[in-house]
């Protein structure tokens, strides 16, 4: 897990900096739709649990439980910006990456590389912007907003008030 990855796209009113702990935070919270989401082989992907954030080295989600193509898989999942930074970080040879199931990435390759373990298994890959109920820029505000590296951490105050989409609301309509 490296949090201090960033990618600039953008924006409405120049380039923003989106880091990947945004993009876990969207993964975390399923913040995206789910009718129709395909891997990029096609196969239909449903995420029945999108596991738990590794905070260590090795993949960014453990024990996620997945159906792929009708197959319900448990293993890990990790996050890149593009499907080379895969081998760019020289996943491909590290054995802590051997139990990842599914490889989410931000934006479509610049080529069409195969993504496999140290053991050889081909991975399937998510394609998430095509999914994102809103674009990036959004999501990077409200992010900011919360002020939280991880906000979906803490989905609620330990007193139990309210969630942080009530709170977003809050702060859009001030």
């Amino acid at each position: 897990m490296n949090e201090s990855c960033v990618s600039e796209v953008q924006g409405s009113y120049g380039l923003i900096k989106i880091s990947e702990s945004l993009i876990q935070s969207i993964w975390a919270k399923q913040d995206f739709s789910d009718i129709a989401v395909s891997t990029d082989s096609g196969k239909v992907l449903k995420i029945l649990d999108p596991g738990v954030l590794n905070t260590y080295e090795g993949p960014d989600f453990k024990n996620a439980k997945l159906d792929i193509g009708g197959e319900v898989v448990i293993g890990d999942v990790e996050i890149h910006f593009y499907k080379e930074d895969w081998t760019t970080h020289q996943h491909h040879l590290n054995p802590n990456f051997d139990n990842v199931i599914l490889h989410v990435i931000v934006f479509p390759g610049k080529n069409d590389v195969s993504v496999q373990t140290k053991k050889g298994s081909v991975l399937e890959t998510l394609c998430l912007v095509e999914y994102l109920k809103q674009d990036l820029e959004e999501y990077a505000v409200e992010y900011t907003l919360l002020g939280d590296d991880h906000p979906y951490l803490s989905s609620e105050s330990e007193s139990g008030s309210t969630s942080q989409s009530s709170e977003i609301e809050e702060l859009i309509n001030l």
